[in-house]
């Protein structure tokens, strides 16, 4: 099971959740608190994003990375080019 740290709103100190988990305490100062969905949510959502990026590095390699954001900044210049040329005509 997975564990995520959060920061106790009282005392400040590192509290560690087990995912699925709605209720936690502080081991510290003994704040009880609950886990809102928004925030299991935002923590899916951060958890998805990092896996996309790590496979993406993993598979596709840096260069590959680099040479298609080259490639799309200058199509994205290109058709802004074209746009503005059509519109001024």
């Amino acid at each position: 099971m997975k564990v995520v740290e959060k920061e106790c709103p009282n005392c400040g100190s590192s509290i560690e959740i087990e995912e699925g988990k709605r209720i936690f305490k502080c081991k510290y100062c003994g704040t009880t608190l609950e886990r809102d969905k928004n925030e299991e949510l935002q923590v899916q959502v951060q958890e998805t994003a990092l896996k996309f990026f790590k496979y993406t590095f993993a598979y596709m390699g840096i260069m590959q990375i680099v040479g298609l954001v080259i490639f799309l900044i200058a199509f994205l210049f290109i058709i802004g080019i074209a746009i503005f040329g059509f519109m001024h005509v």
